[in-house]
């Protein structure tokens, strides 16, 4: 429906006659309303303020006849043909119109009631065809600022709010802000990954105040609600040239990107690098490189890993390892194993730090980067370093408990002990070369994945009567270390696993065994060997010598020193 002029405004439906009796109505209430020409000027001025709320005052203070308050009227209808790109929404308009239509039926008992309705309608379909979009972003931004736009936007519902109302409000600088999407979140369902179905919350015991509060988004169709998410989404999470521009504001102000401070900022975010990681790097490595474009992506990589590294920096997710493991092309192995060796150096070259009063050694890197290898470079040398550094620490701990039950943080304690029985868990990483290490060792944890399991299962000695389950310390620290690899067995699956040169390992294994089985029968204080570790070497030999068919297969080594037990026997 269009209305161009005041006549065709005046009645759509009605006939002749009723058209007539309206028009006369008008003529006469503008006479009546040459008296109250302040009130009139104080509702053009709410119209043109779209101050609708005031605007009912006023029209209710002219109201005191029947014609004074219909000529209002018309010369509001007037005043908004004029303002036709700045009126305000239709479902808050139409709202004031159903308070209009008390006073105009009450003042206007005389005029006929279909005549009443027509003008109601009418006004209403005048409004509507006045409303474009950009008007109702205007007058809703106008109304209750850019911060707080939003909220009523949808507070009005589905005859208000579009996307194209959307767009133009914030293109008016409506402000979508952290709280208006946690807000706008709540009313909906998580479902997966999708928000798709409206919270519908109905209880008859409400007063209205929590009702409103309940029903704030119910009506939001959802394509607006995805739509909000998306913009929010961009605006939040800047990109790569909001950052980069960001950045070069700052450091024209004296502020340095260096690497340490990439480290720091990765630290900071490293709950949220899976959203924003990969825009953080590219717009770190765009200013770092500068305009002369000189420095290689592979070279800005490594510095940042080297950071990464830092075991001072204290990571406590995987994510900062993940992004940066991500971003190199190729030959990942090498360039975390040059990253590892450099932070190694760094350490022997410092004084300080090799004299450090740490009362046991600690781990070179994170357990949190130990557990990440595990998953990434599995059998490969970088998790066999890791193990033995694990390895050593854990020695180390077991030796100072050995004298002290007090002193040492049981997080720390924790951390270390759950990292290696995590590695012990998942694969075989004991050499024949950490006998002698593992010789100082007094815990069962220690002695029982290698003596109970590796080597009965390397060997095919029955382990039927062993216990297979691994004590596994779960302290509050490392919970996120122990369930992130795999849901943690507790049971050793060296059985499961292919043993390569399987063989050699056998020969390799028992030339050491024997020179620790001579050492501590004929020369117990070079070795200077726990009385554990000696408990747990005879008991392996006893269960090899019982299985007499598998000795034959070992390389050679069909007779074991028999003589080396007498010894043993008549010296004890």
């Amino acid at each position: 429906m269009q209305i161009n002029n005041e006549s065709e405004w005046v009645d759509v439906e009605s006939n002749n006659d009723k058209r007539n009796e309206l028009d006369g109505g008008i003529q006469s209430s503008k006479k009546a309303l040459i008296q109250y020409p302040e009130q009139l000027e104080a509702c053009l001025k709410d119209i043109k303020t779209f101050d609708f709320s005031q605007f009912i005052i006023n029209i209710e203070a002219i109201g005191h006849g029947a014609s004074s308050v219909r000529a209002c009227l018309d010369e509001i209808l007037i005043e908004l043909e004029k303002l036709s790109s700045e009126t305000a929404e239709v479902e808050y308009i139409t709202n004031q119109v159903k308070q209009l239509v008390s006073p105009l039926t009450r003042f206007n008992e005389q005029d006929d009631t279909k005549i009443s309705e027509n003008r109601t309608q009418t006004f209403n379909d005048l409004i509507k065809l006045k409303l474009s979009d950009e008007a109702r972003a205007k007058w809703i931004n106008y109304q209750f600022g850019g911060a707080h736009s939003l909220f009523h936007a949808i507070r009005l519902g589905s005859n208000f709010i579009n996307i194209p109302v959307v767009k133009s409000m914030i293109a008016n600088n409506a402000i979508i802000t952290r709280y208006f999407i946690q807000k706008l979140s709540l009313q909906f369902e998580k479902n997966g990954q999708n928000f798709i179905e409206p919270k519908l919350d109905h209880d008859v015991n409400l007063n209205s105040s929590q009702d409103s509060r309940m029903s704030w988004a119910n009506n939001l169709q959802d394509h607006i609600f995805y739509y909000l998410l998306n913009i929010a989404e961009s605006q939040i999470i800047p990109n790569v040239d909001k950052i980069v521009g960001r950045l070069n504001e700052l450091i024209n102000i004296g502020f340095s990107l260096d690497y340490k401070v990439i480290g720091d900022i990765l630290k900071l975010y490293e709950k949220k690098l899976c959203y924003i990681g990969n825009t953080l790097i590219e717009a770190f490595y765009l200013v770092k490189k500068g305009s002369k474009n000189e420095l290689p992506k592979r070279e800005f990589l490594n510095k940042c890993l080297i950071e990464a590294l830092d075991s001072n920096r204290g990571f406590k997710e995987l994510e900062p390892f993940n992004l940066l493991y991500l971003h190199i092309d190729n030959n990942h192995e090498q360039m975390f194993s040059d990253a590892m060796n450099f932070h190694l150096k760094k350490k022997r070259d410092n004084i300080t730090w090799r004299t450090n009063n740490d009362i046991f050694k600690p781990l070179e890197f994170s357990s949190v980067f130990y557990n990440w290898c595990l998953h990434n470079f599995q059998d490969t040398y970088i998790t066999d370093w890791c193990f033995e550094d694990i390895l050593k620490t854990r020695i180390s701990i077991d030796r100072y408990y050995q004298k002290n039950h007090i002193g040492y943080d049981p997080n720390t304690f924790n951390d270390v002990c759950d990292i290696f029985k995590t590695y012990c868990n998942t694969n075989n990483f004991y050499k024949p070369s950490h006998l002698k290490l593992i010789s100082q060792a007094t815990h069962a944890d220690i002695f029982g994945t290698l003596f109970d399991y590796y080597l009965l299962t390397l060997f095919d000695i029955p382990t039927a009567n062993a216990s297979r389950k691994i004590n596994i310390y779960r302290g509050d620290s490392c919970k996120n270390i122990i369930d992130w690899y795999k849901p943690l067995v507790t049971e050793l699956h060296v059985d499961s696993y292919d043993i390569s040169e399987r063989e050699n390992k056998k020969s390799e294994w028992i030339n050491e065994l024997e020179k620790i089985q001579y050492e501590l029968l004929y020369d117990p204080n070079h070795l200077a060997a726990t009385s554990k570790f000696w408990q747990y070497v005879n008991e392996f030999w006893e269960k090899f010598n019982k299985a007499k068919d598998i000795i034959k297969d070992a390389n050679g080594h069909a007779n074991i020193r028999d003589k080396s037990y007498d010894s043993r026997d008549s010296n004890a």
